[in-house]
Parts: structure tokens; C-alpha cells; sequence
């Protein structure tokens, strides 16, 4: 049984993917909500500083060295790839 939907109304299994193509172009498109969207922005703008001013000096170290050490990592594998010739 295909449990897949297309646009949550017919299922993959029973309408030819020709069709639910262009059945699905002709469909609108969902939009956000614009006051869900500032108030979820107000609260992201709010966290970083709200949630760093409950740090201690100690725990705040320790992020900065977990985030150093992520983006040397990174750095340490983009030089590796880069010095490896591309397979034929």
C-alpha cells in the first residue's frame, strides 16, 4: 500500500506522475502567517542574548572552545580535500 501523498489528497500509487505534476502547478501556494513570522523573530532576536546572560564565565569558555575546535576541524578537512587529486 503507498502511504506517499501529493498535496495530502490522492496517492502516488493511483494518479500517473504526469498529472499530479501538473495537477500540483495549478494548486496555490501556501503562505506563512506575517504575525507568526514577527513573533517568532522576536523571540529569536530575544535568545542569544537572554540565554548567554545565564551563562557563567565557565560554561561561556567551554562553548567558545567547542565552537573553535568545530571550525578548525572544518578548516582541517576542507585542506585535506584539497589536496587530494579527483578520482577519474
Amino acid at each position: 500500500m503507498c502511504t506517499r501523498k501529493i498535496l495530502g489528497l490522492i496517492s502516488v500509487c493511483k494518479l500517473p506522475a504526469h498529472l499530479a505534476y501538473l495537477w500540483s502547478d495549478s494548486m496555490p501556494k501556501k503562505t506563512k502567517n506575517p504575525h507568526a513570522v514577527a513573533l517568532g523573530r522576536l523571540g529569536g532576536l530575544k535568545g542569544g542574548k537572554a540565554r548567554t546572560s545565564k551563562l557563567t564565565a565557565e560554561e561561556r569558555r567551554a562553548l567558545a572552545r567547542k565552537a573553535v575546535l568545530a571550525r578548525w576541524a572544518k578548516a582541517k578537512k576542507k585542506a585535506q580535500q584539497k589536496e587530494q587529486p579527483p578520482k577519474p
